[in-house]
């Protein structure tokens, strides 16, 4: 109702606006009348600018969910107000042959869409506005010949961008100000020597940076004031053994940190205040045997946990409110058959 409503007004608004237009230059009283109307013209304006939010409003249609295919080089969307969604409801957001090679990370900020390639040691970004992107709508972030050596998960933060680096066990930053970025232009964030083992999600939150450590069963942090951190400022924020294994994707939510393990298909989750966790402090978030194959990059959005899996080509949701989830409260967002090939990490928007 309340979109129906800011069109209305809008119209309502160009209406009067065309009478005051008619009607300067007349006599005082009917001066006094283009007050009045202008008036009523802000006031029928307001409703629009209210829904607005960083320069997107909900008149533009329900958000998007983006997701990035590993093994079709490509990022796709679908509209939420489509789910389930199957490849007719999808739309390509950026894909050029072999162009954009193994994308990973994704991320969207002030009207571009980043996406990180694994196998083109390189994150990239396109405008929103030039959906579909090819190469020749992409513009290099930073890439620098084998310098940054397998991006996975990437972040913007306080004018840098951020990513992990899986075959040089690295997370670095550029600044924003300085794309395309080269080596010369990169910092080290966090590095030591084989103490920080493929790191692949990333998340900054309450002055640390976090990483996901796949081959470490790990889940880390490190103040952003210790930057570059090595292994004395580290600190461990969920690690058991093997118990939490292949940590992939993470997020941090309502005092909680949430992440996927790939080996175990499942979506664990622990409160920050019981940093160090181990598996005593974990919760289930979403786990049924097989069902849930291959979790990596997740979300929360409007009370609900997003995850992709990457072995059903899949991407999923359930309710936080039905946590522990099982494959009966949870819902298909987007399947169909292997046309979602591979999926990685995600973002709505």
């Amino acid at each position: 109702m309340q979109r129906w409503k800011a069109v209305r007004y809008s119209g309502v608004g160009v209406f009067f606006a065309g009478i005051i237009t008619v009607i300067q230059g007349c006599s005082a009283k009917e001066s006094g009348l283009a007050v009045v109307l202008l008036l009523l013209l802000q006031f029928c304006s307001g409703p629009v600018d209210d829904m607005g939010g960083g320069g997107s409003s909900s008149t533009s249609g329900p958000p998007f969910i983006y997701w990035v295919e590993v093994l079709d080089n490509a990022i796709t969307r679908c509209s939420l107000a489509d789910i389930p969604c199957d490849s007719g409801d999808a739309q390509v957001v950026a894909q050029d042959g072999a162009e954009f090679n193994a994308p990973t990370g994704i991320l969207i900020d002030s009207g571009y869409i980043y996406w990180s390639e694994q196998a083109d040691d390189a994150i990239m970004r396109c405008a929103l506005a030039d959906i579909p992107c090819d190469a020749g709508d992409a513009q290099v972030v930073a890439q620098d010949v084998a310098e940054f050596n397998a991006p996975t998960g990437i972040l913007i933060d306080g004018g840098f961008i951020y990513w992990a680096e899986r075959g040089d066990d690295v997370i670095s930053r550029c600044a924003l100000a300085d794309i395309p970025c080269d080596a010369g232009d990169a910092q080290v964030v966090a590095q030591d020597g084989t103490e920080i083992e493929v790191p692949f999600g990333i998340v900054i939150d309450g002055g640390f940076i976090y990483w996901a450590e796949r081959d470490d069963d790990a889940v880390m942090r490190c103040l952003l004031a210790d930057i570059p951190c090595d292994g004395v400022d580290d600190e461990v924020v969920a690690e058991d053994g093997g118990a939490f294994a292949g940590p992939t994707g993470i997020l941090i939510d309502g005092g909680f940190i949430y992440w996927t393990e790939g080996d175990h298909d499942a979506i664990m989750r622990c409160a920050l205040a019981d940093i160090p966790c181990d598996a005593g402090d974990a919760q289930v978030v979403a786990q049924d045997g097989a069902a849930f194959a291959g979790p990596t990059g997740i979300l929360i959005d409007s009370g609900f946990i997003y995850w992709a899996e990457n072995a059903d080509n899949a991407i999923m949701r359930c309710a936080l409110v039905d946590i522990p989830c099982d494959a009966g409260d949870a819902q298909v967002v987007a399947q169909d058959g292997a046309a979602f090939n591979v999926p990685g990490f995600i973002v709505i928007d």
